[in-house]
């Protein structure tokens, strides 16, 4: 036996790359089914794959620089702009898994010490999302309604509208994405510091054009304005500007990635120094248009290390400089800058109260977490009352909160091992050669992950690409540094006469392994025991109060789902379509079943009182959809949701008696 697994290992089956390439194959195929991206975006996606399979290298530069760009390229091309990154990253992914296939060359490398790690935070997030699915099932639809739509998912609509079945999907797809794109990092680059190099610069360059774009838009705002000055002084003062994703701080998250690299780089490159130097400006610039103070005062620190890269003469001038930069940013973000939604102290007591709701949604799931993509939905259950006045529901607003909560310590825990072992890899790469570009990516990834502590940038895909590359970049160049490969991490501990650590860590990965393998039945039981459907919404979006009825909405479309209780008789709900809208048509279907169509029009909210038809179904909950349609009765049912374009109303005093 032993014999055969020394086989195996020395002709490196891609045991892994033949279990993810099918995966990864079918969410890249549904790409093709969306028929609201044009041709030439779908052949240019097509043609990365291609590029990916012949030449991994030149694909992983290409959505190193691409990915941080997808939404302003969506909206180039007359793309919906949701999930933009994320087709990129599947089309690298295909390609790069087949030509691992083909040339037999695995995707981890067992002696690999990030190996375990990623592969059991990968299993982690997978558990959960079974265990998860397994639960939604049992409450809401027979097995075979939800294989059916799982298939339909996979088949030809994960681009397109997705149900609440499939909610956490997206999530979940993304984290093991990340998961891959380090591993090709690792495989691809590793050994090859000139490509390290390279993925370094198009990192940097795909980040600084959306920090250019965003210059441009707010350029653009100046021209058309009759009084630039005072719009200039209002966006440095209070607009928050990000181009390239909607969400702000994980915009200032991923500025903040890349301003060290800018630096470092311009150093590096000698004539071309102005240039990457004004890039820079350009990135700072944006930062402070993010208006993510988190963002703002990481960059601080970071900073700081940078002004000591280039160590060597005036080093007291240069500290007395940063001293006096430190002091002068400081003022200028609390007390110039002081948000257009809260107050610092606001924001601190708000973050605090998030500490407080992630600490009690944990203590009722410690070991594995309430599920992948289950903090939203949960959030509006235990929400404290300081935050329920502002939020209906809402993610942790810390990833690593976020990841606990969902995933519990276990998983937790893996992702902080994949930090950890990231860290200490380099920092001994670091200990023998002090290189720039090695420096630069420490400082900008601890920078990044300070920011995790006030933000959830990992939920967004343009971010996560650039982290997940960004990470595994380190840790190749430091391999590359220290004149070793990872595979030789256990000798080397050997001769230095310190305990050889390979074979531990094999048994404890082992372990935990079938730990969480295990543990999915029970786990999948207990959730379906508990799970409470009765404040679950999705599709829901939060609206304000209506001026003239002064009662708080919230906005649905195009696709909405709640669920009520099965002995519920009535449901009681008033709708309006949005301000400015000539109208819209609001179909409510129980069950499955169309139960009445309505005609909204002219603004005016419209009572309606929906009678339940008796079920036989022993489920504890029914289900609800509301579907948004255009007044023309022309929108196509299953269109994509994520379109700003997309109709929508507005909802209120929705119970069921």
């Amino acid at each position: 036996m032993r014999g055969a697994l020394e086989i195996l290992r020395a002709r490196r089956w891609p045991w892994a790359s033949l279990l993810a390439l099918p995966v990864v194959a079918i969410l890249w195929q549904s790409f093709f089914w969306f028929d609201r991206f044009p041709v030439a975006a779908r052949a240019a996606y097509a043609g990365l794959t291609l590029l990916s399979a012949l030449r991994p290298a030149q694909g992983l530069l290409a959505i190193a620089a691409l990915a941080t760009l997808g939404g302003p390229i969506a909206l180039m091309v007359g793309a919906p702009q949701g999930r933009t990154a994320e087709p990129l990253l599947l089309a690298f992914l295909v390609g790069w898994l087949v030509h691992s296939v083909v040339r037999r060359q695995s995707i981890l490398d067992r002696d690999d010490s990030l190996s375990a790690p990623l592969a059991l935070f990968a299993l982690a997030v997978s558990a959960s999302l079974v265990v998860v699915s397994v639960a939604v099932q049992s409450a809401t639809a027979p097995p075979w309604q939800f294989i059916r739509l799982i298939t339909g998912l996979l088949a030809h609509d994960y681009f397109r509208l997705t149900h609440f079945e499939t909610q956490n999907w997206d999530p979940a797809a993304l984290l093991l994405e990340g998961v891959l794109v380090m591993a090709a990092v690792l495989q691809v680059t590793r050994r090859r510091p000139d490509l390290q190099s390279a993925v370094a610069r198009m990192l940097a360059i795909g980040i600084a054009a959306a920090g250019v774009l965003s210059l441009v838009r707010l350029g653009t705002a100046l021209v058309r304005e009759a009084d630039p000055v005072a719009f200039l002084l209002y966006a440095l003062t209070s607009l928050r500007l990000s181009v390239h994703t909607s969400d702000f701080n994980a915009a200032g998250s991923q500025f903040v990635l890349a301003l060290p690299l800018l630096w470092v780089l311009g150093i590096m490159v000698g004539r071309w120094r102005p240039v990457w130097w004004l890039a820079a400006g350009a990135v700072i610039a944006a930062l402070w248009l993010t208006g993510s103070r988190s963002a703002q005062f990481s960059i601080l620190l970071t900073l700081a290390a940078v002004m000591a890269v280039g160590a060597g003469r005036q080093a007291r001038a240069r500290l007395a400089l940063v001293a006096v930069a430190l002091v002068a940013l400081v003022y200028a973000i609390i007390v110039g800058r002081p948000g257009p939604e809260s107050s610092i102290v606001a924001t601190l007591e708000n973050r605090w109260l998030f500490l407080q709701l992630s600490w009690d949604m944990l203590k009722s799931a410690p070991l594995f977490g309430v599920g992948i993509a289950e903090y939203w939905n949960l959030s509006r259950v235990w929400m404290p009352e300081g935050l329920r006045t502002l939020y209906a529901a809402e993610n942790a607003h810390n990833n690593f909160a976020q990841i606990g909560v969902e995933l519990g310590v276990t998983g937790l825990g893996l992702f902080l091992w994949v930090l950890a072992s990231s860290w200490r890899r380099a920092r001994q790469a670091l200990s023998a050669d002090a290189d720039p570009l090695l420096r630069a990516l420490l400082l900008g990834l601890v920078a990044t992950l300070l920011t995790f502590l006030t933000g959830h940038p990992l939920l967004i895909g343009a971010f996560a690409c650039s982290f997940w590359i960004a990470l595994g970049l380190a840790v190749a160049r430091a391999d590359a540094l220290s004149g070793r490969s990872a595979s030789t991490e256990q000798p080397l501990s050997i001769q230095d006469g310190r305990p050889a650590s390979g074979r531990w860590r094999s048994r404890a990965a082992a372990l935990i392994a079938l730990l969480i393998f295990v543990s999915v039945p029970f786990r999948a039981r207990l959730a379906s025991d508990q799970v409470d459907l009765s404040r679950t919404r999705y599709g829901f979006a939060e609206g304000s109060v209506d001026p003239v009825s002064n009662a708080r909405f919230e906005w649905i479309g195009p696709r909405a789902t709640m669920f009520v209780p099965a002995d519920a008789q009535s449901l009681y709900l008033s709708a309006s379509p949005a301000a400015g809208e000539d109208g819209a048509d609001l179909e409510l279907m129980v069950d499955g079943r169309l139960a009445n169509r309505v005609v909204l029009r002219d603004g005016l909210w419209l009572d309606m009182r929906l009678i339940l038809p008796v079920t036989k179904s022993t489920r504890a909950f029914r289900r609800i959809d509301l579907i948004v349609r255009r007044s023309s009765g022309d929108y196509p049912s299953g269109s994509p949701a994520r379109d700003s374009n997309d109709p929508r109303v507005r909802l209120r005093n929705v119970r069921a008696k």
